[in-house]
């Protein structure tokens, strides 16, 4: 986590610049506009970083990004994400890049990041134009779906919604880090992480409404599918709920 935190935060400080990102940097100066990898790569990873350390900047960071991206990259007449922007040199043509090669599906990789937030802020704008540009990418899909697997991936937030796991506590309590060791075992690939805000740093994620703390111990909420399960305060608990939702994956 500190390796990611620390190369994360050297992007955000140094490529990112009001929901636009720079594609190099030398001896301190950051230059050329970023293709659509460079946002949606960076998106996901920026949701990673507030899912591991419960920092709302990271994903403030991400949503900026995020509409950044649909700005610049989107195709509004026919739905998916050019690979160039707006503001790079005119072309003959704006390429999509919608198969995974070596790299998972840049517009693959776009809808997942609008679909990740689109569910943590209820953004129902994020969520259809990622709903969108998967669509472009489904008749191929079907066809060979070993080579879009990271766009079947993200349906998946589409078509059943994902598990929402939110934990009423501090990333760095010792009942919540028992609640996360159960987390780590497990394989969710369907799954959104959020944190309520605290007095000094509140948000408003309607994901995180009304979940606090039972009898002041670290609690964990499970909801699938517009369904809440009661809160867990155990680790044994948590894992038993989990196990009960196996559909969404597995604990090992």
């Amino acid at each position: 986590t500190a390796a990611a935190l620390k190369a994360g935060s050297f992007i955000r400080d140094n490529l990112c610049k009001e929901g636009e990102v720079l594609r190099t940097w030398r001896l301190g100066r950051a230059r050329f506009p970023g293709y659509l990898d460079d946002y949606a790569f960076i998106s996901n990873a920026f949701i990673d970083l507030y899912e591991c350390t419960a920092d709302f900047s990271w994903l403030e960071c991400a949503g900026n990004l995020a509409e950044g991206m649909v700005r610049r990259f989107h195709d509004v007449e026919n739905g998916g994400f050019f690979a160039t922007s707006k503001e790079h040199e005119n072309l003959l043509v704006r390429a999509k890049s919608l198969h995974d090669s070596a790299e998972p599906s840049p517009n693959a990789m776009a809808a997942l990041a609008l679909l990740r937030l689109g569910h943590l802020y209820s953004n129902t704008s994020f969520l259809e134009t990622a709903r969108r540009a998967l669509a472009l990418a489904a008749p191929m899909a079907t066809k060979a779906p070993l080579g879009f697997l990271t766009t079947i991936l993200a349906s998946d937030y589409c078509l059943e919604g994902p598990l929402e796991i939110v934990f009423a506590g501090r990333p760095e309590d010792e009942d919540i880090l028992a609640l996360r060791r159960v987390l780590s075992r497990a394989s969710l690939p369907c799954c959104v992480i959020a944190w309520p805000g605290t007095a000094s740093d509140p948000n408003l994620l309607p994901v995180t409404l009304s979940k606090d703390r039972v009898d002041n111990r670290g609690t964990v909420y499970v909801c699938a599918q517009q369904t809440c399960y009661p809160p867990e305060t155990t680790p044994a608990g948590f894992e038993q709920r989990l196990r009960s939702l196996s559909r969404f994956g597995n604990v090992s």
